[in-house]
């Protein structure tokens, strides 16, 4: 390094004080204790490159290829610092880092995922995934379809129509939601789960088959209406709860008490009042097919499936980022944007 330092491209020799200070500044750089620490050995050569290239800027008078020479050797050391520190090269590094993004990304979405399952009742979902995810959705997406075709176009009494639409739910629902959250597997639904399900969806369906028939009975059903019946409430009930949570099976149960009590106090007969309330509650639009059924089968599936399709063919972005233009400069810019998409 001495005679590297020494003489220069020209060849022009410094003089003998310049040798002196050449050879102690250099001895005493490189004579220098290095720490086991990584970031110390990278500053030592840095120093290193510092003063020699101060000396050498004092030497040298002429020559285009020095810095060039002192351009690699800094990289070269600066390698070889950045190897010692144990830090990849700055190729590697962006490489690294958006693994790193991109692992970070994928963890935050699952804890995020895991806390909505813990405190939203809602995302408590089974978990389906390969094959029987995809039948899940092709299941779906025909209920969408059948629901828009019976909306457009079907004449049928409003009993069939909403017990058809009812006994799908019921089936959509329990391959949805589990009944205990914290027993949930991969792929997984328990064999009474799939019981209520299929029983739970043959009672509507039943209905619908023979809806013209068990109108024209009204309060005087068969006893195998009033199973049928209890049995599709109760179901009902259950996924409700499972969807919802307790309180709606407290409201549930007060309003039911009220009715036996009402019928009770004017005939004591206990089959009687509940054959009334069997034939109120589940034959007739007054009561689980009533009205917010109607409404859902009629208007929220359709909005639903209408948004849906605006969400996933970017439609919803355009009318989004229309409204902002227009009026996302101005004074209640938000509420604005709001009404206009």
């Amino acid at each position: 390094m001495a005679n590297r330092v020494k003489r220069n491209k020209t060849g022009i020799p410094p003089t003998a004080q310049q040798d002196i200070d050449v050879r102690q500044t250099v001895a005493g750089i490189e004579s220098q204790p290095v720490k086991s620490s990584p970031t110390d050995v990278g500053k030592v050569d840095e120093d290193i490159d510092t003063e020699q290239e101060a000396i050498e800027t004092g030497i040298a008078t002429e020559g285009t290829t020095a810095p060039s020479r002192r351009r690699r050797g800094k990289r070269s050391k600066a390698k070889r610092g950045a190897e010692a520190a144990g830090n990849p090269p700055a190729g590697q590094t962006g490489a690294g880092a958006g693994g790193g993004d991109a692992a970070s990304g994928e963890e935050d979405e699952i804890d995020a995922e895991a806390v909505m399952r813990k405190y939203d009742r809602e995302s408590n979902t089974r978990i389906w995934e390969g094959t029987p995810k995809r039948v899940i959705q092709i299941f779906m997406a025909l209920f969408s379809v059948y629901c828009i075709g019976m909306t457009l176009f079907s004449t049928t009494l409003p009993e069939v129509r909403l017990s058809l639409f009812l006994g799908f739910i019921v089936v959509i629902g329990y391959l949805i939601y589990p009944a205990n959250k914290k027993k949930v597997r991969t792929n997984y639904i328990p064999w009474y789960d799939v019981a209520l399900m299929v029983v739970g969806a043959a009672c509507f369906f039943y209905f619908a088959v023979n809806a013209t028939d068990i109108i024209k009975l009204a309060t005087r059903i068969q006893p195998i209406h009033v199973v049928i019946g209890v049995i599709g409430i109760l179901v009902v009930g259950e996924l409700c709860r499972r969807c919802v949570g307790l309180p709606i099976m407290f409201v549930f149960a007060a309003l039911i008490i009220y009715a036996f009590y009402f019928f009770l106090a004017r005939n004591p007969d206990f089959y009687s009042a509940l054959r009334s309330i069997i034939y109120r509650m589940f034959y007739t639009t007054s009561g689980i097919i009533g009205t917010p059924i109607n409404v859902c089968y009629t208007y929220i599936v359709l909005f639903i499936i209408f948004g849906a399709f605006l969400e996933r063919t970017g439609i919803a972005g355009f009318f989004i980022a229309l409204a902002n233009r227009i009026a996302g400069w101005a004074s209640g810019g938000a509420a604005k944007v709001s009404v206009i998409s």
